[in-house]
């Protein structure tokens, strides 16, 4: 009994100087005030593009790359340049967006945290500029060196890349793990993306009713979160199966709606794109009245674009 309690005492005694270290001792570094500035300058660009204030969005990420690189914070840098890049890519600034990416991959090397990130951003530029195969290899190296929650977002590229080159067998098998991963980790957006693509994939085998359920599915996801340009491409595609299979009258009711998101939303090019597949279906209906009611409005919404500012696109979340 004495020995038993002489290891409590000790243990307690442990216990109490372990608690009293942690409280006094070893409490984690205050980050630099530099650091807490440039962190939050990448907040509050976030929140400018939500609002489609693109000029402002990128005047402080350049602010916050400055700060970064004043004191050589190559972290704080890189994720710097990599929203300057992800940002001038979505506003099809593609100079601006190679240059800020690419500087940031000579800042890293893939066993660092940020190298996922930016392979994929160069993933997504190559595959903008037409070049599939350096955005595969680029995308593949995304997945390799991904430690962390974003495996499936990841896989999600690499079987988008994959689709464009017409390799359907391979894509569906990497959408099928990445469908899982992003499950696994709650990512509903590219839970959704995935479904998008397997019911892509399923239209092109032919499999109208199955690419039909599967890009319903992918819709309720995108509603329940409320992302718009993803909510506008689930029924595009929900379109483009429609028709594939021979149900125009539904493919005119989902790109109809699909206009409405995009336009509502400001991405008027998308918008344009919506009536001018309304008019082909229309025509293919011979309806001609209809059919030129849509190209009418396709050539309206072209001349607001030649004097618009760039549109509306979902902001970034990471890195």
């Amino acid at each position: 009994m004495n020995k038993l309690l002489k290891t409590i005492k000790a243990l307690t005694v442990l216990i109490l100087i372990t608690t009293l270290s942690a409280c006094f001792g070893t409490s984690p570094p205050v980050k630099p005030e530099i650091q807490i500035r440039s962190e939050k300058l990448i907040e509050q660009a976030i929140r400018a593009e939500q609002k489609n204030e693109i000029t402002r969005a990128e005047l402080l990420l350049e602010e916050s790359f400055k700060l970064s690189a004043a004191v050589e914070d190559t972290p704080a840098t890189v994720r710097a340049l990599i929203n300057i890049g992800r940002l001038n890519r979505l506003h099809q600034q593609t100079t601006k967006a190679r240059n800020a990416i690419d500087s940031a991959l000579t800042m890293l090397t893939p066993e660092m945290e940020m190298y996922p990130e930016a392979a994929q951003e160069k993933a997504l530029l190559e595959l903008a500029a037409g070049n599939s195969a350096s955005a595969l290899s680029w995308a593949q190296k995304s997945v390799d060196t991904e430690k962390g929650a974003h495996l499936g977002r990841r896989l999600n590229l690499v079987g988008r890349v994959m689709i464009l080159q017409g390799n359907d067998q391979d894509a569906s098998k990497i959408l099928d793990i990445a469908l899982k991963q992003n499950i696994a980790v709650s990512n509903i957006e590219e839970h959704a993306n995935s479904l998008r693509m397997l019911g892509i994939i399923a239209r092109n085998d032919r499999k109208y009713t199955a690419s039909e359920k599967i890009l319903l599915e992918a819709l309720t996801l995108d509603k329940n979160i409320a992302v718009s340009n993803k909510i506008a491409l689930d029924l595009e595609e929900l379109a483009n199966t429609a028709k594939s299979d021979g149900k125009l009258k539904e493919a005119i009711g989902y790109l109809q709606r699909a206009y409405l998101v995009n336009s509502s939303s400001g991405r008027l090019h998308q918008a344009k794109t919506m009536k001018e597949k309304c008019a082909e279906i229309f025509e293919l209906l011979n309806d001609k009245v209809n059919a030129d009611k849509s190209r009418d409005t396709a050539i309206s919404i072209s001349n607001q674009l030649k004097g618009s500012s760039p549109e509306t696109t979902r902001p970034s979340k990471s890195p």
